[in-house]
C-alpha cells in the first residue's frame, strides 16, 4: 500500500509554487489540471520542455461574494478566433449561469459535459474532446502524446499520473 500517496492527499497545495496572472493579462486558455492537494501537485506535472505554469487563479462561486483560490498546472494555449468568440459571449452574458454557459458552448459546437463542475465566475471549462476545435497546437486524436507530455513521478506509483486533461478559459472574476 502506498501510504505516502494517502498522506499527500491530506496536505494542502504548496501555494508558494504558484503565481497569478495580472488581470490585464487575462484571458488565458490553459490545458491542464486543477490541483487540489499536495498529491495532485506531485503527480500531475508536465515536462519542463513544454513550459508548464503553476497558476494561482481567483474565482467566485455562485452566491459567494468572496474570491477563492484555484490552483492549476498547465500549458498556455494560443487564443483562437473561436475561443475569442466564446469569451465575448461570456462577457456579454455576465453574470452567467452554468445553463447559459452550456448554451454558449453548444452554439459554438463545444461542451463541458465532463468538467462542468469546475465552472465558476472566472473559470470556464471545456471538455478535452474539443481540443482540436479550440487549439492549433495539440489535438485529441493523439491522447498518448498528451499523456507522454507528463513527467512521471519517481516517488509515486505509475498509475498516480493518470488524470483527465481539462481545458480552462481563465477570465477575471466579476468581483474584481
Amino acid at each position: 500500500m502506498h501510504t505516502k500517496s494517502l498522506t499527500l492527499t491530506e496536505q494542502p497545495v504548496d501555494s508558494k509554487e504558484f503565481k497569478s496572472y495580472d488581470i490585464g493579462n487575462l484571458p488565458k486558455l490553459i490545458i491542464g489540471f486543477n490541483i487540489k492537494n499536495k498529491y495532485d501537485q506531485q503527480r500531475l506535472r508536465y515536462k519542463t520542455k513544454y513550459q508548464p505554469k503553476n497558476i494561482l487563479h481567483f474565482i467566485s462561486r455562485h452566491g459567494h461574494p468572496e474570491l477563492e483560490p484555484v490552483y492549476l498546472h498547465g500549458i498556455e494555449l494560443t487564443l483562437t478566433e473561436k475561443v475569442k468568440h466564446v469569451i465575448s459571449l461570456i462577457d456579454n452574458a455576465q453574470p452567467i449561469t452554468l445553463h447559459g454557459y452550456k448554451n454558449i458552448l453548444k452554439y459554438n459546437k463545444l461542451a463541458c459535459d465532463t468538467c462542468y463542475g469546475h465552472m465558476a465566475d472566472g473559470i470556464y471549462p471545456i471538455d478535452i474532446d474539443y481540443l482540436d476545435d479550440v487549439c492549433d497546437e495539440y489535438n485529441t486524436n493523439d491522447y498518448n502524446r498528451l499523456r507522454n507530455m507528463l513527467e512521471p513521478s519517481e516517488d509515486l506509483p505509475w498509475f498516480s499520473s493518470w488524470s483527465s486533461f481539462k481545458i480552462f478559459i481563465l477570465l477575471p472574476s466579476l468581483i474584481y
